[in-house]
């Protein structure tokens, strides 16, 4: 959804030399990150983290109660011209959430060939070794499937069963491969123990063409308390005695691997929202279930981002917070929806600057939007610094503010809303990290913390120098 927001006469820009708030303190704590993973009670979205750490490639993720079977996957490239696969895999912690059919695993798979060469997905052989647990423990096994439909929804197992790896444990490193043999025949390896299977007849290349590197949580059923964290390491394909991937090129190497690096997840206090583009707009966000008046964060834009010329990044607290023309039962889908954001802008000429806008959708899929109005604060920002971020709907304005941590500067703009005022279509809210890619993308590393919520206008004066600062 393209967003390009300037100034509205609607928008008040405190030019005076002293003003101030009636001071209204009743904001609640929503989340200081204590915990070890993302409080699936507090958060829509789950931990997922794919990135190159310490010369290895880092691996988690975490299912939630909405979202029963969650991949985190790394795709290889060109994976139709891949027949052998071989890597080291360690899993550190494998946590099975409630419910049935549980696993949380680490493995490498994909599809090698197909049975019936009709044109479809319907008898393509998917193949995969894995380290996890099912409910009985760490253990190691493999298993090959065929899609018995056309999309590849259902599928008949054709084989599988249990390497008998000895003292397999978690944090140990083991060596794990795939071998097809471009016919129909498999050996799995775990740690130099091997199971063979001879497939179905092989009859074409499989239809959709896909390797990777994954960890795995499904439960059906569950709480949404599923883990699993694992790294991969020296990836070799086809036998080549050169690695593929030895992951000594941070961030992930674009031309090894398709999806490039991802981090959603609690670490040290913080949440960490990464964001890699290679051109293409990228983004981590967590959404937040519950629908406050005021929220409230502080954010951080690490110094190991980086911006290609002409890109843009933004760390971001946003949402839908009205609608200026329907109301409930009257929807027309997104139409007179109103968004609105305050962020931090990462340019890539190294320069940054907070920011706040909003705009109006004027279709029903929100594809089509009028701008409302926007401002540029007056706040120098600085990589690796805490700002303190919020959006507070009192009823009437949208009050935005942003206050730098380290000195107590503060900036803080209003709008007016001079139009009718009803509840949301889809009145979303979340915290985003993003990389707008139109040339060469980049990285977006990001940390928020002390997510405040419920109602809370500051008490602060504009000084003579342009700058808000907090009088209370």
């Amino acid at each position: 959804m393209k967003r390009i927001h300037w100034i509205h006469i609607g928008m008040i820009v405190f030019f005076v030399c002293s003003f101030s708030f009636s001071t209204v303190q009743s904001k609640t704590l929503y989340d200081s990150f204590s915990g070890t993973t993302i409080d699936p009670q507090k958060w829509n979205d789950y931990e997922l983290v794919r990135e190159v750490v310490n010369g290895k490639l880092l691996s988690k993720v975490g299912n939630s109660a909405n979202v029963d079977d969650v991949r985190n996957n790394t795709p290889f490239q060109n994976p139709g011209s891949i027949t052998v696969i071989e890597c080291e895999i360690t899993v550190f912690q494998a946590v099975l959430d409630t419910g049935t059919n549980l696993q949380s695993v680490a493995r490498m798979d994909g599809r090698f060939y197909n049975t019936l060469n009709e044109g479809t997905e319907k008898g393509d052989i998917w193949a995969a070794v894995s380290i996890g647990d099912q409910g009985s423990g760490i253990e190691a096994w493999w298993e090959v499937w065929e899609a018995t439909d056309d999309n590849g929804d259902s599928w008949e197992e054709k084989g599988g069963g249990t390497l008998d790896v000895p003292g397999l444990a978690y944090g140990q490193a083991y060596q794990v491969k795939i071998d097809y043999d471009g016919n129909n025949n498999f050996t799995f390896t775990v740690h130099g123990v091997d199971g063979f299977l001879t497939g179905p007849a092989r009859l074409a290349a499989e239809n959709v063409s896909y390797k990777a590197l994954e960890t795995v949580v499904s439960s059906d059923g569950g709480a949404g308390n599923g883990f699993v964290s694992a790294s991969f390491d020296d990836v070799h394909v086809n036998d080549q005695g050169s690695a593929y991937d030895d992951f000594s090129i941070s961030p992930l190497d674009q031309t090894n691997w398709q999806d490039l690096e991802f981090v959603r997840e609690v670490d040290n206090g913080k949440l960490r929202l990464t964001a890699h583009s290679d051109g293409e707009r990228e983004q981590s966000r967590v959404g937040f279930p519950q629908i406050d008046p005021y929220i409230e964060a502080k954010i951080t834009i690490k110094s190991n981002s980086t911006i290609a010329s002409g890109d843009r990044g933004i760390a971001r607290i946003d949402g839908y917070i009205y609608n200026d023309t329907y109301g409930p039962g009257n929807y027309v889908g997104y139409t007179g929806n109103v968004w609105a954001a305050i962020d931090i802008n990462y340019y890539g000429d190294g320069t940054l600057a907070a920011k706040c806008y909003g705009s109006k959708a004027l279709n029903a899929d929100d594809t089509e939007s009028e701008d409302l109005f926007g401002r540029t604060f007056n706040l120098p920002i600085i990589l690796d610094r805490a700002y303190k971020l919020s959006i507070h709907f009192d009823g009437s304005r949208l009050i935005f503010t942003c206050k730098d941590t380290v000195t107590g500067r503060m900036d803080v703009s209003v709008y007016n809303i001079e139009t009718s005022i009803y509840e949301p279509f889809d009145a979303f809210r979340a915290l985003r990290s993003r990389v707008y890619g139109s040339s060469t993308g980049g990285y977006m590393a990001v940390d928020f913390d002390d997510v405040y919520v419920d109602v809370a206008e500051p008490a602060a004066t504009y000084d003579a120098n342009g700058d808000w600062e907090i009088t209370t």
